[in-house]
């Protein structure tokens, strides 16, 4: 009996760590580059590209281009992890 609970013991921990090894690799980050309504780029970096760029469309995005609305997406690159984007973007 207690080899048997110590097995199903092992075995959630198994399961609970495939479950977080998943999570992790499916981060992504994106580096990406807008255009401006006044013809300038922007470019920045960030896990989800879809929020980002609504916030930016939103004037919630950066000083930047709140000021320079509409903009649009030009380009973007996505990486495994966000640290990868952001390394790009600099």
């Amino acid at each position: 009996m207690k080899r048997a609970k110590y097995l199903y013991g092992s075995a959630s921990r198994i399961v609970r760590f495939k479950k977080l090894f998943i999570t992790l690799t499916k981060a992504k980050g994106y580096m990406y580059i807008l255009k401006c309504s006044d013809d300038t780029y922007y470019t920045g970096s960030t896990k989800y590209l879809e929020k980002r760029i609504e916030e930016h469309q939103n004037g919630k995005g950066a000083n930047y281009t709140k000021k320079k609305l509409p903009i649009q997406l030009i380009y973007f690159e996505e990486y495994r992890r966000i640290d990868y984007a952001f390394n790009r973007e600099k």
